[in-house]
């Protein structure tokens, strides 16, 4: 079980980004897209087939892949959606090479095709937001990942019920669950995929690589019987299209099966099976994948020697070394394989070597996690001034409304007051004037004959 958690960790950056679904009958879908790209067919058809070329080149021939990307992107003109899958495949092409053009690339998909809100546009907006999701997992971790899948990806695709693209986003739910060892949730998702693939899309691509990642979530809990059910139904699929690229990955997982069954020398054939596919469709990653595997099995055969030439070309390489967590975890065993075969010294250097990367990692997680608090922090305290400022805010209208208030109850006194007051002069004066009134009535009847 350890070595193949080893084989687990080595594999956290390969699974993202290796696995493309085409047709298992990979020359027809080839010429029946080339065909398009040649004939007379409408801008949107010649624009699609280009892009999807471009997407399965992208990993085997980068030039070929470029060609065909800027060849469909001729055929856009004003055509919206088409524009958003040119930004999609633009960030597929950079995805190997560039993650942060790759990362802008999606977002530009996403912002284009977020408006146009039709059942491919939102298929192609889970892709890209899936794809943005793979950018940020250095940055963010895989908890990142997982909620854009399962709050951005699958809402997108499961409004239309149950289909291949459902289908397929469950099983790539489940490979980021199986990679970060919670197999039973991955078995779940897995479990959820094949039934909707296996009803309505019995042949699919789709369907061999679900059954192929189910076999592998089994040998990771070194459950071999259980691995080997779904093997055998993947295999049923692709016995007929032995030209298949596909078969890399069908090899591969059976090579796990077998190491999963302690069958190490049974796997070593197997693996040259495999290594046969990815020399001949450039799948160059994937080739050092067997490699690996393969100095593993020399290594409990106790075949040091070869293990180790193994085990250094693939450092020399540099396809699976390129990855930080990759190249520390090949120290970490090329110190522990010369220490076996008596070389001390050359043990130490591989461990210091191993030591340094750790420490150096562990900083650079540790600064990743400073950068995280420090922004939930920023956010917390411009919040906080926030809320202080619209406090303030209310303070000030309460006062205001008071002063407003008061002034209106004062206005009022005073407007009372005036009135009783002219009520008053007004009763005054009539009271004044009233008595002289009837004096000069007296007098008039005095002096009356």
């Amino acid at each position: 079980m350890k070595r193949l958690l080893i084989l687990l960790s080595i594999l956290l950056s390969f699974a993202l980004q290796s696995q493309q679904v085409f047709s298992l009958n990979e020359k027809l879908y080839l010429d029946s897209l080339q065909n398009v790209t040649k004939s007379t067919a409408a801008h949107a058809s010649k624009a699609t087939a280009s892009f999807l070329l471009s997407n399965y080149y992208r990993n085997s021939d980068s030039l070929l892949s470029k060609k065909y990307l800027e060849h469909g992107k001729t055929f856009i003109t004003h055509d919206a959606f088409l524009t958003g899958k040119y930004d999609y495949y633009e960030g597929q092409y950079h995805l190997d090479r560039n993650k942060e053009k790759a990362a802008h690339a999606y977002q530009q998909a996403i912002k284009v095709l977020s408006k146009l809100k039709t059942r491919e546009s939102d298929f192609y907006q889970s892709l890209a937001w899936y794809g943005y999701g793979v950018t940020q997992k250095d940055k963010e971790g895989y908890p990142f990942l997982v909620k854009t899948v399962v709050e951005k990806c699958i809402p997108l695709i499961k409004k239309y019920g149950n289909s291949k693209n459902l289908g397929f986003a469950y099983t790539q739910l489940a490979i980021i669950l199986t990679y970060n060892a919670q197999f039973e949730k991955a078995g779940n998702y897995n479990k959820q995929a094949i039934k909707i693939l296996e009803k309505d899309y019995p042949d699919s691509a789709e369907l061999f690589y679900t059954y192929l990642n189910s076999a592998s979530n089994f040998c990771y809990q070194a459950k071999g019987n259980e691995a080997k059910k779904f093997l055998d139904k993947a295999e049923k699929l692709i016995i007929p299209y032995p030209e298949s690229s596909a078969n890399s990955f069908f090899y591969y997982g059976k090579t796990l099966y077998l190491i999963t069954k302690q069958q190490n020398s049974e796997a070593l054939p197997i693996i040259e099976k495999g290594l046969y596919y990815t020399k001949k469709f450039n799948q160059n990653l994937q080739a050092q994948m067997f490699y690996f595997n393969k100095y593993d099995i020399l290594k409990k055969l106790k075949r040091y020697s070869e293990a180790k030439n193994v085990l250094e070309n693939i450092l020399a390489e540099k396809s699976l070394a390129i990855d930080l967590n990759n190249r520390k975890t090949i120290y970490k065993q090329l110190s522990a394989l010369n220490e076996e075969m008596g070389n001390v010294r050359e043990a130490l250097v591989w461990e210091q070597k191993y030591s340094k990367l750790n420490d150096s990692l562990s900083s650079a997680n540790v600064r990743l996690e400073i950068n995280k608090i420090e922004a939930k922090f920023n956010a917390a305290e411009k919040e906080k001034k926030i809320a202080i400022l619209d406090a303030e805010r209310n303070q000030k209208n309460l006062e205001v409304n008071k002063k407003n208030s008061y002034l209106w109850g004062l206005s009022l006194i005073l407007l009372l007051v005036l009135s009783l007051l002219i009520f008053l002069f007004i009763l005054f004066r009539k009271i004044k004037k009233y008595p002289n009134k009837e004096s000069t009535t007296l007098n008039k009847r005095r002096n009356s004959p």
